[in-house]
């Protein structure tokens, strides 16, 4: 019975102990997470000390369970370390890389070392291997070396002299098509915005009218289209309506409507329609059309 009783209470002497480890990590985990960017920051002995710490706690650790925390709280700590090792190199000072390059240069080539290049004396590499040898004895990759070791010195380039005179033809003669290209774009908006007016006063006038009528211009079918493209811009900002309740589309002259109307249910419609040379010449023939509503582009250019 006694031996029983001394069984059970090592029993629950070690399972205190283990919630009591357990705890610990848990608590060490969870200071560690919060103090982070303090260790990163702080001196590396506090870093250190953590670490002893943590060994101690280990020297207790005797199922997986433990071992588990412990790994976790291993993991973290080398996390902090490596972003520790990170920042002491960035923060690093004293290292200037040009003039590193110079002194390789001077050792490969000398006194006056740009010169010397240039007149293809070659360096001697040798020294520099020496140097290196008294740092360390690993033996470089290939992704370290970029080109050949021993390259003909760079041949210069015979520099063709160009004509002033001809730079600034080219220049001109750039400037000036720059200058066309706005100028014709300028020119096709302003175009644009008078024959819509234009075709808006002289709806406006007319009143009611098939559709077809008045854009079929029945001498010319490019300008048929155009008129339909100037047309466009009164429907799309409801400064003219198209009504086909008739079976016929009739077209006329509007008020454009106010955000009050679009906010009672108005909506915008888009009626597209296709155009080739033969439904024009139908279209002249149907409708009898003998001359234009819309006055030729050659009349208007006249006026």
């Amino acid at each position: 019975m006694e031996e029983d009783h001394n069984e059970e209470r090592n029993d629950r002497d070690e399972n205190a102990g283990k919630r009591r480890l357990r705890k610990s990590y848990r608590k060490k985990l969870e200071e560690t997470e919060q103090n982070k960017m303090d260790l990163i920051e702080a001196s590396t002995e506090v870093l250190v000390e953590e670490i002893r710490n943590a060994n101690k706690l280990f020297k207790e650790v005797k199922t997986t369970y433990e071992a588990s925390l412990d790994s976790r709280l291993l993991l973290m700590s080398a996390a902090i370390g490596e972003a520790k090792a990170r920042r002491m190199r960035l923060e690093a000072s004293g290292y200037d890389a040009e003039e590193y390059i110079r002194a390789v240069r001077k050792k490969l080539f000398g006194k006056n070392a740009d010169q010397r290049e240039m007149a293809g004396v070659i360096g001697d590499w040798s020294k520099i291997g020496k140097l290196a040898s008294m740092r360390t004895k690993r033996v470089p990759g290939l992704d370290a070396i970029s080109g050949p070791l021993n390259a003909d010195p760079p041949k210069r380039r015979a520099l063709r002299k160009i004509n002033k005179k001809e730079e600034d033809k080219k220049a001109k003669r750039t400037t000036k098509v720059g200058e066309l290209n706005q100028l014709d774009f300028k020119k096709q908006i302003n175009e644009t915005t008078k024959r819509v007016r234009e075709i808006h006063g002289l709806l406006e006038q007319i009143g009611l009218i098939n559709l077809f009528e008045f854009v079929v211009n029945p001498f010319s079918f490019p300008e048929t289209v155009e008129n339909i493209f100037y047309l466009s811009f009164l429907i799309r900002d409801g400064k003219a309506f198209i009504d086909d309740e008739s079976g016929q589309p009739i077209i006329a002259a509007c008020e454009p409507p106010d955000q009050e109307a679009y906010m009672q249910g108005l909506t915008k419609k888009q009626v597209v329609f296709d155009i080739d040379m033969e439904t024009w010449k139908k279209l002249i023939t149907v409708y009898s059309i003998e001359k234009s509503m819309i006055p030729p582009r050659s009349e208007t250019e006249a006026q």
